[in-house]
């Protein structure tokens, strides 16, 4: 199905075109000059794409940061074993068995013992390429980060903590590191990009624009640290935010339709009208790829079938990452019947050793971890995620442009008030900030349903539409459920999801057609794609925020414009209100 981009909320020039001509125009003449000045930022819970508008394709990293520790920090940032529930998981996943399969089966046919005997070491020329990472540099002195795949690669004794700025689509930050502490991460990771993988230096990001692509959890104070890291930190000349859900409609070349995010630690669900996004439908699950990952494990060893007794993916990037390839390149949605086929390999590293070769049947696990989506129970106990920190409630009190908001529109503002807005903004010019800034953040999203997550992602769409008054809406948007994320990439997700929403429909709703899209571009980068067109196709710029704009005023009272709420905006992320 080819959709028109018509006028979307972001004032976009209207015009009707398909995915390939939109992609075809912005990649030629005048509008490939102008995405060459457009930096595209899509920063997620557990990769990072970032590219020039004029490219096809992001650059993608694991967004991950590693800090060089001593002695005295030896503990932080380590994860408890959160394992837990596992009869209730048992007895859920028996039920996903007489689903896929019509009967239970608890032991795969392979032999653990023969599994171990298949381990052989390898060569390094046949080891896939894989290195270590270099923890120092050519003075000999230790690094004082790494990020990407350099966290990912660390030796298991290399003294330093990996720390994620993100976790299921929101700021990381807990009573263990303070707002301002993940803000630093997340600049050391974004700048180490911008200027390793795309040789961008600040003297060049004066003169550019960023994009900047939000996922649609995150909340008012979040999306304005965002800003500030891109503006001020990394001194970007102008910025726009767009929320992912309208990107990711832009990029397929749609208006209207549900668009289902599945990513790596949280998956969502939010209709779009016409280029507006309707919050009231939004909801949330606080699960994604990386539960899906950990119940795969989960269900091999329970099935005696993996051969490695000390791996933790749940706790060690590296061997999620390991796991994350057997899900990719193996599991399915539907039945299949030849068991001899789902024999797969994979390597164990040690350092200053060969790497190890294990062969594993993936026979009795190919079919049933994916279908956790729609069975959440078999996640019960399984842990939230790599370096996740605990949540805690956020102080907006402590936090003097939040408070400083809430006294926008009220007549009755005290000159006392306005006061304090004036010395806070010229303690902060002089850098004499004493204020130490939110300590807790990790509030629950308003938009976390945990009862209705229980249901299924099938429900979750179900729901989403129907909190929609209209029924043309209604129908409009079951014909036009677009999927994107790493989690819609496995192949038969479309069949069984369409399968599951119809019979998921209520009798009295008059719903005869549910049609989930064939993604025309790739499910992991589509948000990206139509974050590109969208600011390569904005010729008007009024949603546009310069850095001299934010760094003078920001979200402070007396602004010519002024940074908004993102569930107060309908259509995106970012508006500006004249005073």
């Amino acid at each position: 199905r080819s959709g028109g981009l018509d006028r979307c909320a972001t004032d976009v020039s209207t015009m009707a075109m398909t995915t390939d001509a939109a992609r075809a125009a912005a990649s030629s003449g005048p509008m490939a000059e102008r995405g060459g000045s457009l930096c595209v930022i899509q920063p997620g819970s557990k990769h990072l794409r970032m590219g020039l508008a004029s490219e096809t394709q992001p650059i993608c990293v694991p967004h991950l940061v590693a800090y060089r520790f001593y002695e005295k920090e030896a503990g932080a940032g380590k994860l408890e074993d959160a394992r837990c529930g596992d009869a209730e998981r048992e007895e859920a996943t028996r039920t996903v068995q007489v689903e896929v399969r019509g009967y239970i089966a608890t032991t795969a046919k392979g032999n653990a013992r023969d599994l171990h005997k298949a381990c052989e070491r390898v060569r390094d020329e046949e080891d896939e390429g894989f290195q270590w990472t270099e923890t120092k540099g050519k003075d000999d002195k230790w690094k004082r980060f790494l990020c990407g795949e350099e966290a990912v690669h660390l030796p298991a004794d290399a003294p330093y903590v990996v720390r994620r700025p993100m976790y299921a689509g929101r700021l990381n930050a807990s009573c263990e590191g303070d707002v301002r502490k993940v803000c630093g991460w997340m600049v050391d990771a974004w700048e180490w990009v911008l200027k390793a993988k795309l040789g961008l230096d600040k003297h060049k990001r004066k003169e550019m624009g960023a994009v900047l692509l939000l996922p649609d959890v995150m909340t008012r104070w979040e999306a304005k640290e965002m800003v500030n890291i891109v503006l001020k930190e990394l001194e970007f000349g102008s910025i726009v935010v767009h929320q992912e859900s309208l990107a990711a409609l832009f990029g397929h070349g749609s208006i209207s339709g549900c668009v289902v995010s599945m990513g790596a630690q949280c998956t969502t669900a939010c209709c779009v009208e016409d280029g507006v996004a309707l919050p009231e439908t939004r909801v949330a699950f606080d699960f994604g790829g990386d539960q899906i990952t950990q119940y795969l494990h989960w269900l091999l060893v329970r099935a005696k079938a993996w051969p490695c007794s000390d791996f933790r993916p749940e706790a060690t990037a590296l061997d999620c990452e390991t796991v994350d390839r057997l899900k990719e390149a193996h599991c399915t949605y539907g039945k299949q019947d030849d068991e001899a086929s789902h024999e797969a390999q994979f390597y164990v590293h040690e350092v200053g050793q060969l790497a190890k070769r294990y062969t594993v049947n993936m026979a009795s696990a190919h079919d049933l971890a994916l279908m956790a989506y729609f069975y959440p129970k078999v996640l019960h106990g399984l842990a939230k995620g790599f370096a996740v920190n605990p949540a805690a409630p956020y102080d907006k009190q402590q936090d003097p442009e939040v408070v400083l908001e809430e006294y926008v529109g009220n007549e009755t503002l005290t000159q006392k008030s306005a006061n304090a807005g004036i010395l806070l903004s010229i303690q902060e010019a002089n850098g004499d900030d004493k204020s130490e800034g939110p300590t807790c953040t990790r509030e629950a999203s308003p938009w976390v349903d945990t009862k209705l997550a229980e249901a299924g992602l099938h429900m979750a769409i179900v729901e989403s539409i129907l909190r929609c008054s209209r029924i043309d809406l209604q129908q409009k948007l079951f014909a036009n459920i677009i999927l994107v994320g790493g989690g819609a990439s496995p192949p038969g997700l479309a069949d069984v999801l369409e399968e599951k929403v119809l019979y998921g429909i209520p009798r009295d709703v008059s719903v005869e057609t549910v049609n989930v899209l064939t993604p025309k571009i790739d499910c992991q980068t589509s948000v990206w794609f139509g974050g590109a067109l969208l600011g390569t196709l904005d010729f008007a710029r009024d949603t546009w925020l310069t850095r001299e704009e934010w760094v003078e005023g920001g979200p402070l009272i007396g602004t010519a414009r002024k940074y908004s709420a993102t569930t107060d905006v309908l259509s995106q992320a970012m508006s500006f209100m004249r005073w």
